[in-house]
């Protein structure tokens, strides 16, 4: 009889190491988050993207006070990957002889030329930070490396145009912020009964494990000495994006630990985006599905 011994290892988590200190800004600092364009040739989004550019470089047409003051504060509008729609390849030629498709042209180059003009129209006013996403030209394993400018040649030659990676970690005075495109949550969604995906992103937090399921059943590049996906100091702001919908909440942690976290919903599905106040950490959805914005409530 042959025994087997089952060797459990636990690994303890320091959770919540370090946070810096926050002060409270008087002065009006506003992020937008928006993801999932998800263009090409048959998108209907068109008329609503128009309307978020107008939004923000023309806050003042807007009626609404409180719109108003949100949008002409924008500082930075953050794009969280999935910029054009998976089906924007030639598939019907995929098994046809070079030589018969040399001359064609795959649709994403129009889609990634609607979001060049797009940009380049939204950085002239504000910074813009563009993470790549699953659908994106860019090798779909985590963590993924910034989308080539010469993919934006407008939008590129502007000084306020960020090419960033996925995951992305960034600073902006006392706030730090981190976010994903949102695979790490989908991935998480398949293999759980967490029917919230807010939950789920603070039960990332809990971990300290922005990626807990890299490399099992999420794609990621081998690492041998450290995993890049931990979470060693507490961002004041975690967010992850391409979600079915607007979630959102404040994590309570020791130490008077605040984290808002934020689920950005699907441009193409939702027609909404996200504004964040950075002096209260207050969020804001915001839906440009008809002619003029508006705030949900």
């Amino acid at each position: 009889m042959i025994e087997v011994y089952l060797l459990l290892k636990i690994i303890v988590l320091k959770i919540f190491l370090f946070q810096k200190h926050y002060h409270h800004q008087k002065r009006i600092n506003i992020f937008y988050f928006s993801s999932g364009f998800l263009l090409s040739e048959s998108s209907v989004i068109f008329n609503q993207l128009e309307c978020l550019v107008n939004s923000l470089t023309q806050p003042t047409n807007i009626q609404s006070e409180q719109l108003k003051v949100i949008l002409s504060n924008t500082i930075r509008f953050i794009v969280a990957g999935n910029l054009i729609e998976s089906s924007n390849r030639l598939k019907d030629t995929t098994n046809q002889a070079k030589y018969l498709t040399r001359k064609m042209t795959a649709s994403s180059v129009e889609a990634m030329h609607s979001i060049d003009e797009l940009f380049d129209k939204i950085a002239a006013i504000t910074d813009i930070d563009i993470m790549p996403g699953v659908n994106d030209p860019r090798c779909h394993m985590l963590p993924q490396q910034p989308l080539h400018p010469c993919m934006f040649p407008s939008s590129s030659k502007r000084k306020t145009t960020h090419c960033l990676t996925n995951p992305y970690d960034f600073q902006i005075g006392d706030v730090r912020l981190l976010g994903t495109l949102g695979q790490n949550l989908d991935d998480i969604d398949l293999q759980s009964t967490i029917d919230s995906r807010v939950q789920i992103l603070e039960n990332c937090l809990k971990w300290s494990a922005i990626a807990p399921t890299c490399p099992d059943t999420l794609s990621c590049y081998p690492y041998v000495k450290n995993d890049p996906f931990i979470i060693t100091d507490t961002p004041h702001v975690l967010f992850a994006g391409k979600q079915p919908k607007f979630e959102t909440r404040v994590f309570q942690g020791s130490n008077d630990i605040q984290v808002r976290l934020l689920c950005i919903p699907s441009f193409a599905q939702s027609y909404s985006c996200i504004a964040l106040n950075l002096s209260t950490r207050e969020c804001y959805e915001i839906s440009f599905q008809n002619e003029t914005p508006q705030l949900i409530q």
